[in-house]
């Protein structure tokens, strides 16, 4: 079996990182770890605020959870709908499934404001139930 991650061998055209190892002692406000979406939404926030941010990336941006996604921005959660509400209610149920809706806006937004160059395209999703609880 070949364990090699698509995205970097087919795309990228290399696994090896793109930017050499840190080596000297740099100075800044705010310091992350990783710079997939997380990691660099964070530090656009923190920039935005005026503060000088180091991102730290061992790889690409993008390229290691972020990266294995495909490239969707689905809301999902651990928990199916029908257990959310048994557990939270209509409403808390509601709540927490905004949470990552709203989240995915946010970075529709930040892609356009930014004028992020990646290909983005808003589409649908379908989510099935299957049996009684379905």
């Amino acid at each position: 079996m070949i364990l090699q991650n698509w995205w970097f061998t087919t795309l990228l055209g290399t696994e090896e990182p793109i930017q050499p190892p840190l080596r000297k002692d740099i100075r800044a406000d705010v310091l992350i770890v990783g710079a997939g979406a997380a990691g660099i939404s964070a530090a656009l926030h923190f920039v935005g605020k005026g503060l000088k941010v180091v991102v730290l990336e061992r790889n690409i941006l993008g390229g290691s959870t972020s990266g294995k996604s495909a490239g969707f921005l689905t809301p999902d959660s651990e928990l199916e709908l029908s257990q959310l509400i048994r557990r939270f209610g209509v409403h808390g149920a509601r709540d927490l499934w905004s949470v990552p809706t709203k989240g995915i806006e946010r970075m529709r937004s930040t892609i356009t404001d930014h004028g992020i160059d990646c290909d983005l395209q808003r589409q649908d999703s379908l989510f099935l139930g299957i049996g009684k609880s379905g």
